[in-house]
């Protein structure tokens, strides 16, 4: 009788949702309050680091935990489509946006890149430092 009443979340269930959907709002608040608005690279690669980590830690609670395959969280084997699409996407992203986005800046007016990375703070920092320091060695 108890055979189609669905199953009660378990304990490993659980800690994965609310590390998924908890622990990077939570590392980004706290990051901000002990480190400050903007830390060094360093410091933001190591975060980026602890985001890999929750990544890691979910795939091996559905994994070993639970014990379900990866397609239980919506990944499924690669196929040639699969990396057909990848490289298109990736030709896309290098070669075709830049130009789009390009244009469309100008035709806009919204002051390219520098003004833009001012204007949205801190998790461009990273982005604005890692371009100045390769500018600089250019």
């Amino acid at each position: 009788m108890n055979q189609h009443l669905p199953r009660a979340p378990r304990l490993l269930t659980i800690v994965a949702l609310l590390l998924a959907i908890a622990g990077p709002p939570l590392l980004a608040v706290i990051a901000k309050r002990i480190l400050g608005a903007s830390p060094s690279i360093s410091v933001q690669i190591i975060l980026q680091l602890v985001l890999c980590a929750f990544a890691g830690i979910i795939l091996f609670i559905v994994i070993r935990g639970e014990r379900l395959p990866f397609s239980s969280i919506g990944l499924r084997p690669m196929t040639w489509s699969t990396v057909v699409s990848g490289f298109l996407l990736a030709l896309v992203t290098l070669y075709a946006l830049p130009l789009l986005t390009t244009r469309l800046v100008r035709v806009l007016g919204l002051g390219g890149f520098w003004a833009g990375t001012k204007q949205a703070g801190s998790p461009s920092r990273l982005v604005s430092d890692l371009c100045r320091d390769y500018e600089r060695q250019r």
